[in-house]
Order: C-alpha cells, then sequence, then structure tokens
C-alpha cells in the first residue's frame, strides 16, 4: 500500500508495480490453499484424529476460496492507494451481501455448503472490483493474466500430480507418511513448474525485496 502510494501519480510505473505485486501475491496463495484443499483428509485425520473427518469438506472449501483472496487483497491496497476507500467499501458490502444470500440458500445442506457459498462470493465479486480497479489504471484483460500466469499453471500442474499420486497409491499408504510425501511432491511440483512457466519471477522477489529495504520511511501522522 505505501508502495502504492509513493507512485500514485505515475501511471506507467503504478501498472508495473499493480502487476508485479498480483503476481508476487500468487507465488504462495494459490499453491498454499490449493495444496491445503488437496492434502485435507491426510491432514485432519493426522492432526485431529478421524472423528474429525467430517471437517474435510468445510476446509476445502474455505481452502477454494482463499485461493483468489490475494489478489482481492491487491487490488483493494491499489484502491485505497489511489484515494478510493468508499470503493473498498462498497465491494465489501456487496460481498457480504452475496455471502449472506448464498448461506441462506447453503443452510439446508450443511457446513460445507455454507462454507462453499461464502467462498464462492469472492469470485463473484472479484470482476467488480476489478472494474474499478480499471477506472484507475489501465489494466488489460492480457497484461492481468500474464502476470499471474505463472503462480497458476503451476499450481494446476501441482494439483495435477498430487491428484495423479491419490488415485495411484488409494488405501495403500497411512495417512501420515501420505501426507508428508504429498507435500514433497507438492512443492517439487510446483517449484519445477514455476521456474518453467515463470523464470523472471527470482530476479522480480530480489528487486522487490530490494525496493523494500530502500524505501523510505513514511512521515508520522
Amino acid at each position: 500500500f505505501p508502495a502504492f502510494s509513493e507512485i500514485q501519480d505515475q501511471p506507467e510505473r503504478l501498472l508495473k508495480a499493480f502487476y508485479s505485486v498480483s503476481r508476487l501475491s500468487t507465488v504462495l496463495s494459490f499453491p498454499a490453499y490449493a495444496g491445503l484443499a488437496m492434502i485435507a483428509p491426510e491432514a485432519v485425520e493426522v492432526l485431529f484424529g478421524e472423528k474429525w473427518n467430517s471437517a474435510v469438506p468445510v476446509i476445502q472449501a474455505l481452502a477454494l476460496g482463499g485461493i483468489i483472496e490475494s489478489l482481492l487483497s491487491a487490488n483493494a491496497c491499489l484502491i485505497v492507494a489511489k484515494g478510493r476507500p468508499q470503493w473498498v467499501l462498497q465491494v465489501q458490502v456487496a460481498r457480504t451481501a452475496f455471502a449472506l444470500a448464498g448461506i441462506l440458500v447453503a443452510v439446508r445442506w450443511g457446513p460445507a455448503a455454507v462454507a462453499l457459498a461464502y467462498s464462492l462470493s469472492a469470485y463473484l465479486i472479484f470482476p467488480f472490483q476489478l472494474r474499478f480497479v480499471r477506472r484507475l489504471i489501465p489494466v488489460t484483460a492480457r497484461g492481468y493474466i500474464t502476470s499471474i500466469h505463472g503462480p497458476l499453471l503451476a499450481s494446476i500442474f501441482m494439483v495435477a500430480c498430487l491428484l495423479g499420486s491419490r488415485i495411484a497409491l488409494a488405501g495403500m499408504v497411512p495417512a501420515a507418511p501420505f501426507l508428508i510425501g504429498s507435500i514433497l511432491l507438492g512443492a517439487l511440483a510446483y517449484g519445477g513448474a514455476l521456474w518453467v512457466a515463470d523464470r523472471r519471477l527470482p530476479s522480480e522477489l530480489v528487486d522487490m525485496l530490494r525496493s523494500l529495504q530502500t524505501a523510505p520511511e513514511l512521515p508520522d501522522r
């Protein structure tokens, strides 16, 4: 947010910074939440015991919503930095309305359906929030998709690998070893795919860390 504020009157730099922040914010959030959805059955069994297995669908549904939360946060930061906090409030009100409506419909099907309804509200509100962003900076569909394509493709590949291992080893490996193996497999699959899909990412991470270290402190108000 402070970084956006410092360059809010420089459209080209702000657009580039927005794409970079969107990309970097998904580097961990995409695989973390997608991976959590995949390993939730074993994680719950190992950490809490089989009696908590009914919580697995709820965790998976909430993880689905978590995938897009980092993008919503990046969008909100830019909107606030450009002096439009009322737009963020409007988005939050609309999201709450979508969530409440979905929950009222889904409650008859249980906690997992309620969690899914809440998560879907994030996806429903995302295009409206992005429209606000496009009123402030010239974001294009191609530029936006390009900025997050690396983490997105790598996460899809990771999920495919985890799903394949689950199908191949169904019922053959105890929960704890399968959980550890899935975490290692997911990390290797994601890291390798990300390196192939977006080789510029490591240098961008280094540049961002350097900019954070050298950024001037904002004066106290």
